[in-house]
């Protein structure tokens, strides 16, 4: 399945930029979204330092979320001015 996956602050800036298209295998969660987007390079650190809220097209989202093709999963660590 293709998820996009939206970066804001930090983690925008350290991709050099704001969304990622990753593959997953159908059934995946958002971590495993999650995990797919960190093999982007600059946000493994970042990914496995920070805290942030993660979104599932627009609705706050739990790591344990289930996906579906087509899905936006947005990251947003903190002080990105979201909210």
């Amino acid at each position: 399945m293709k998820i996009t996956v939206r970066l804001f602050g930090i983690l925008a800036d350290r991709a050099r930029t704001d969304s990622i298209d990753v593959e997953v295998e159908e059934g995946a969660m958002v971590r495993e979204a999650v995990d797919e987007a960190a093999r982007t390079p600059g946000l493994r650190e970042p990914l496995d330092r920070l805290s942030f809220v993660v979104a599932v097209n627009r609705e706050h989202a739990q790591m344990d979320m289930w996906l579906h093709d087509g899905d936006e999963v947005a990251l947003i660590p903190p002080g990105s001015g979201i909210g």
